[in-house]
């Protein structure tokens, strides 16, 4: 809700004053930031893996048939976007990235979720997905750089962080390193990656549950058109987390 407040005209431009003191060094490691990750994910040194992490907005289910309560009790599908930057595999790939010669793969990991609870148990479970993802296609990864935004229930809670020190023990990575975004500046095409999910979804109309929508966009969406940026996509459900 929005409140108005009156103020004097020196008191406003203070106000923004205070603002500009910080706004430099705040832009300064945004682009810092954004070129480091660019010449990261342009090249990434052999068995080192980028994942950019985020949630898109939970998909509200409809029936084009449904009656005028079920309006207020529709079902929300959790999901969760991970973008996959790793070297090339030639047996899955067609291509294998050299020192020389490197091939960096982009693929488009969803997870959805009847769950909708987005928090540290969720997040944990969408990376032990994505390890049992690299262990089927043999992928030699040591290294990880992920990139989220600052959400401290989902990345960024000392909780989280005690989980990621457990990197090596549950998920077989030496090295786990986590990146956070600089406020405001985490948008990205882990947005447009989900975005363009719940848009098919929405002309499918019939999806009801988490396992419909995770039907729907194996048989439809895991082969990008030639305009897409990405290789593949994988779906991947994961079922309600049942917390003590």
């Amino acid at each position: 809700m929005l409140v108005n407040k009156t103020t004097k005209p020196d008191e406003l431009f203070n106000y923004f004053k205070d603002i500009l003191k910080t706004f430099p060094s705040h832009q300064f490691r945004a682009n810092w930031q954004n070129k480091q990750f660019q010449r990261l994910k342009e090249n990434p040194p052999q068995q080192h893996c980028i994942f950019v992490r985020d949630f898109s907005e939970n998909y509200r289910c409809f029936d084009k048939t449904e009656i005028q309560s079920s309006y207020f009790a529709r079902l929300e599908i959790s999901i969760h976007v991970t973008l996959i930057y790793r070297h090339g595999i030639l047996e899955i790939d067609g291509e294998e990235s050299t020192d020389d010669n490197p091939s960096i793969v982009t693929e488009q990991l969803f997870v959805f979720s009847p769950d909708d609870s987005h928090d540290m148990y969720f997040t944990y479970d969408v990376r032990k997905l994505v390890a049992n993802y690299f262990s089927s296609i043999s992928a030699s990864v040591t290294t990880i750089h992920e990139f989220t935004d600052s959400c401290k229930t989902q990345y960024k809670s000392r909780h989280c962080l005690g989980d990621l020190s457990y990197s090596r023990e549950d998920f077989g990575f030496q090295e786990y390193f986590r990146n956070f975004f600089e406020t405001s500046h985490a948008k990205g095409p882990q947005d447009a990656a989900g975005g363009f999910v719940k848009r098919q979804a929405d002309i499918e109309v019939n999806i009801k549950t988490a396992e419909d929508m995770y039907q729907f966009a194996i048989q439809n969406l895991t082969k990008p058109n030639e305009s897409a940026n990405c290789k593949r996509r994988i779906f991947r459900l994961l079922a309600r987390y049942y917390r003590a």
